[in-house]
Order: C-alpha cells, then sequence, then structure tokens
C-alpha cells in the first residue's frame, strides 16, 4: 500500500539565506526520520502530500531551521511539533 501524509502549515517565518525548514517523522522510539525541505510559499503558507516508507508509523511530527542542503538528524532544536493520535 501506498502510505502518505498530508503537511499543511501557516504563518512561517520565510527562513534566513542558507536556511530552510525541514520535516521530521518521529517514530515510536523518539528517533527522527528526515522527510525533506519544506517550501512555504508566499505569505508563509505550505501544503502537500508526503509519501511514507512502508512500515513507517509516525508517532509525532517536528520541524526545525537547517542548513539548505537538509539534515540527516536535527541539529537545531525542534520549531513546531504536533503528536500523532490514532
Amino acid at each position: 500500500s501506498d502510505d502518505r501524509a498530508a503537511i499543511v502549515g501557516s504563518d512561517l517565518r520565510e527562513a534566513p539565506d542558507g536556511r530552510a525548514y525541514e520535516l521530521w517523522l518521529i517514530d515510536a522510539d523518539g528517533r527522527p526520520v528526515p522527510m525533506g525541505l519544506l517550501d512555504p510559499a508566499d505569505g508563509g503558507e505550505l501544503g502537500g502530500v508526503i509519501a511514507l516508507a512502508p512500515g513507517s508509523v509516525p508517532s509525532a511530527w517536528g520541524v526545525t531551521l537547517e542548513d539548505d542542503a537538509g539534515a540527516a538528524a536535527p541539529s537545531e532544536p525542534i520549531l513546531y511539533a504536533a503528536t500523532v493520535t490514532a
């Protein structure tokens, strides 16, 4: 099956030069898994659907501000977080 997640955000400030927002799937063991960079449109809004790897079950989502090339692990504190409820 194709597991997907819908991502919607608003009021995101523009990232500073050389930096970007990165989305993290937080697994059941609390490990962050990079899900890619987020690109807020004008007005700080974003939206989209992302594919999840088979068996990837998020317990939470997080967003950090990282180098614009992305990171394999968060290097900055989580700016935005959301838990997942079943």
